[in-house]
């Protein structure tokens, strides 16, 4: 078995037919499931919306009989998405799941549409709204608030809205998602391998195609290979995300407050800052600094 993701869907990429390009990917890579993490029918930079070609690719998964889940994601909120909803409502293996739990093969995807982490108040409870356990946590998360996601109980979290991401944190898989057709996600032999796999348009890239590939294994991320040439300008490699040092000192913090004086939670405060830590990340995690 093996899944795809894409978000934040490009459908006005100069010089590319994006529809032919998304039909070519699914027809190389022969899912047996497609993610969609938001997004899907405007990105906020396209002219115009982009409805029916998408409902021409959920058509097109429709003859090959391939299964898909699609959530909300924030430039869909004011966008024609009701049409995509009615026409999954209407097709076989096409599912709207946002605010839902759906099944397939065995697993549980949760989706978590851009609505839930937008306001902070909503962020804060998805750990209690949602307290079943899920094999892929599905979002389009706002990046500020990416880290109550971790309250889910879930091993895979993989969102759109930016930010390309894939590592380990505490004890979940976290990926998130660059805007197709650059970037994709893939799942395979179960959930015990993931490629992210990213095509550059750069001036100034050294190569076309750029892969991260892991292996997860008793629930940890072991690195297979990170492709990745030193002078490519402006691209990081996803093995050094500093994801998880940012979100382990946020917790950390959050813990430690609870328990010291005035004068030791403004040095704990102060010290998130010196390491980097956005002002806002720290607000809504922690607490509402005057200082900051």
């Amino acid at each position: 078995m093996s899944i795809l993701c894409i978000s934040d869907i490009l459908w006005e990429t100069p010089d590319t037919d994006t529809l032919e390009t998304l039909e070519t990917e699914i027809s190389d890579e022969e899912p047996s499931l497609v993610l969609f993490a938001g997004d899907i029918i405007n990105d906020g930079m396209n002219s115009e919306e982009h409805t029916s070609e998408f409902i021409e690719l959920l058509e097109y998964l429709e003859e090959l009989e391939i299964t898909s889940f699609t959530i909300e994601g924030n430039h869909d909120e004011y966008s024609n998405y009701e049409a995509v909803v009615e026409q999954t409502e209407e097709l076989e293996y096409a599912r709207e799941i946002s605010g839902e739990t759906a099944e397939f093969d065995g697993l549980q995807v949760l989706g978590i549409p851009y609505s839930h982490t937008h306001y902070l108040r909503e962020a804060r409870q998805l750990g209690n709204e949602f307290s079943g356990s899920y094999d892929i946590v599905l979002a389009h998360a706002e990046t500020s608030r990416r880290i109550w996601l971790l309250n889910l109980d879930t091993q895979f979290i993989v969102t759109g809205h930016v930010s390309e991401q894939l590592c380990e944190i505490q004890d979940h898989i976290f990926v998130s998602m660059g805007s197709f057709p650059r970037d994709r996600l893939v799942f395979r032999s179960g959930l015990n391998e993931v490629l992210y796999r990213r095509h550059s348009d750069s001036f100034f890239a050294s190569q076309d195609v750029y892969e991260a590939e892991v292996r997860v294994e008793d629930g940890e991320l072991v690195w297979v290979r990170d492709e990745h040439e030193e002078d490519r300008v402006g691209l990081k490699k996803l093995s050094d995300s500093d994801y998880p040092e940012r979100f382990e000192k946020l917790i950390a913090a959050k813990e430690r407050v609870q328990e010291v004086n005035e004068e030791e939670e403004r040095k704990i405060i102060e010290s998130l800052l010196d390491s980097g830590i956005p002002k806002t990340h720290i607000r809504e995690y922690i607490n509402r600094y005057d200082f900051l």
